[in-house]
C-alpha cells in the first residue's frame, strides 16, 4: 500500500483507494490467486487476482463462463436458491484497461439476500489477468452495492 494505491506484485494488479474507503488486509487466496479487502465506510468489499497464461479464444464467453462458474459453485456450496437476480441480467461492458461482466444474485429462502459479482480480464500477450470483485449484501441493497463495486473496478488496473 503506497499513496493510496493497493498494488499486488505476484498479479501486477494496482487498485487506487477511493477517497473515504479503507483497506482492510489481504491474503492468498483460492487457486493461487490473492484476496484483497477493502470497505467503503458501508459495505466491505472482496477482491480476487490471479494471472495465468492466456488460453483463451474468446474473452465474453469466458466471461460468461465466469457467470455460470459462480451459479455452479454457490449451489455445490449448499446455497439456498442462488441465482440471477429477477428482471436482471448479466451485463457485460469494457473499460479502456479490461473486459468485464457484471451481474446482481439474490438467495436464500425468500430471495432476500444478494451478493453482485464483476469479473474484469486483460490479455497482454501470452499472460492473462482476472480480477473478481465480490459483496453480500441485503437484496433490496444490490443498487448501491453496484455503484461502490462499479466505483472500485473503475479505479483497477490491470497489467
Amino acid at each position: 500500500m503506497k499513496d493510496g494505491v493497493y498494488k499486488v506484485t505476484a498479479t501486477g494488479v494496482e487498485i487506487r483507494i477511493p477517497q473515504g474507503w479503507w483497506f482492510e488486509g489481504d491474503s492468498p487466496s483460492s487457486g493461487n490467486g490473492n484476496a484483497a479487502f477493502f470497505n467503503s465506510g458501508w459495505q466491505s468489499y472482496f477482491v480476487w487476482m490471479n494471472t495465468a497464461p492466456n488460453q483463451l479464444a474468446d474473452v465474453s464467453q469466458s466471461l460468461q463462463q465466469d457467470v455460470d462458474y459462480k451459479l455452479h459453485q454457490r449451489q455445490l456450496d449448499g446455497v439456498a436458491n442462488f441465482r440471477i437476480r429477477q428482471g436482471s441480467e448479466p451485463f457485460r461492458w469494457d473499460s479502456a484497461n479490461f473486459h468485464a461482466v457484471s451481474v446482481a444474485f439474490e438467495y436464500g429462502p425468500d430471495y432476500s439476500d444478494g451478493e453482485y459479482g464483476i469479473w474484469a480480464r486483460r490479455i497482454t500477450g501470452s499472460q492473462e489477468t482476472l480480477v473478481y470483485f465480490r459483496a453480500r449484501c441485503k437484496a433490496t441493497e444490490l443498487g448501491r452495492v453496484r455503484d461502490e463495486l462499479m466505483l472500485l473496478a473503475s479505479q483497477t488496473t490491470l497489467p
